[in-house]
């Protein structure tokens, strides 16, 4: 957080789901200078707990109004909303369309959502997906085969080196 992030590292995708708004990507092995992937801490995702009206939450992302850095927003969940047969949290956490697809963790730490998108015509109104609604779909999909393009992932490899070395 407050940091520009590294983009040393490039991954595949291994299942989408266009309705929930979720991708699973694998990290590739090493970064795009060749060098091995670090052992890497990760949110468990599989017991998030049940959210609260007015409980406070921190979004995690990199929305475009942060600058350059990994931005944390804090607010609260206001209400609770149903799209598309999913389970949503309304808040008033600032947050933009860079975050989608972040992180958002309660007062403790624990990962219970997903930023999705706000309502441009509502200042401070976003939502984040309940990740009760999107655990099942990441259990079934974390280990599909990947959906590579190693023509494109290589390509996107040797830009991303030229990139930090140029740096």
């Amino acid at each position: 957080v407050k940091k520009e992030p590294l983009c040393n590292y490039t991954a595949s995708l291994v299942a989408n789901d266009k309705e929930l708004d979720l991708a699973i990507l694998k990290l590739d092995s090493s970064d795009v200078l060749g060098n091995s992937l670090p052992p890497l801490q990760y949110l468990d995702f599989s017991n998030p707990g049940a959210p609260q009206e007015k409980q406070e939450v921190q979004v995690v992302g990199y929305p475009a109004s942060g600058g350059d850095t990994i931005t944390l927003s804090k607010g609260q969940i206001s209400g609770f909303d149903t799209f598309n047969g999913y389970k949503y949290f309304k808040t008033d956490t600032d947050f933009d369309h860079g975050s989608s697809g972040g992180t958002v963790l309660d007062e403790n730490g624990n990962y219970i959502g997903i930023p999705t998108y706000i309502r441009s015509y509502a200042e401070n109104v976003g939502y984040f997906l309940d990740l009760r609604e999107a655990a099942s779909w990441i259990q079934e999909n974390k280990d599909r085969e990947l959906k590579e393009t190693p023509t494109a992932q290589q390509e996107l490899t040797k830009q991303m080196a030229r990139f930090i070395n140029a740096n």
